[in-house]
This record gives C-alpha cells, sequence and structure tokens, in this order.
C-alpha cells in the first residue's frame, strides 16, 4: 500500500493517516442559538433605531419647510395688496401731482409714414 503525504498548517506530519481541518458537523447547542438570537435581536433593534430617527428627521425638516411655504403665502399676499393700491387710480394721480404734471386735454395721434417718427416742439 502507498503512503498518504499530507501537507496541513500544522507542525507535524505523519504518513498514512489524512488530516482533517474542519470538523464534518457544526454543532448547534442551546449557547449557541442563544447567542444568534441575542445577535439578530440587536441588528434588528439597530435597523428599527435608524428608521426612527430618520423619519423624525424628516418630519423636523418638513414641518420647517410647511412653515416657510406658510410665510411666503402671507408675503405674497401683502404684495399683491400692496401692489393693487399702488396700481389704483386715486394713487396715480397724486403721484402724478407731486411730480407737477398735468393731465391732458387732448390727444393726437400720428401715423406713420416710414421707418422713423420725428417730433417737432
Amino acid at each position: 500500500m502507498g503512503r498518504y503525504l499530507t501537507i496541513t498548517s500544522s507542525n507535524t506530519s505523519r504518513g498514512g493517516v489524512r488530516k482533517q481541518t474542519l470538523p464534518k458537523k457544526i454543532r448547534t447547542g442551546p449557547v449557541t442559538l442563544t447567542i444568534i438570537t441575542l445577535i439578530l435581536v440587536c441588528l434588528l433593534s439597530l435597523f428599527y433605531l435608524a428608521q426612527l430617527f430618520d423619519s423624525s428627521t424628516k418630519g423636523y425638516q418638513m414641518h420647517d419647510l410647511e412653515k416657510k411655504v406658510e410665510e411666503l403665502r402671507d408675503a405674497n399676499t401683502k404684495l399683491q395688496v400692496e401692489a393693487a393700491g399702488l396700481k389704483s387710480y386715486k394713487n396715480i394721480e397724486e403721484e402724478a401731482r407731486k411730480l407737477n404734471m398735468s393731465s391732458s386735454t387732448s390727444v393726437v395721434y400720428i401715423s406713420r409714414v416710414g421707418g422713423t417718427v420725428v417730433v417737432a416742439r
């Protein structure tokens, strides 16, 4: 019979016997199952906390954005009211008086005959 030579990470070598580096079966007992269960519970708790913190942060950001939208709507409404007041006929007349403008009595329309229009005063 021939001899078997097995090269392993151990310092010994025996002829004729095969060495096994890993056991054939991994034994699982109550201690192993308890450790695996604890690790899984810890991982699930970490994922839950990460989602909880993320959703609460997004909730605060959303609340701040809604507040900004409301402030911008109020500012827009105020600006629209101010613009309507400035466009009123009464305000335009007052501004014209302040600038020493007078109202015109007659309006003359000039028709354009060529490419340029010249006004003589």
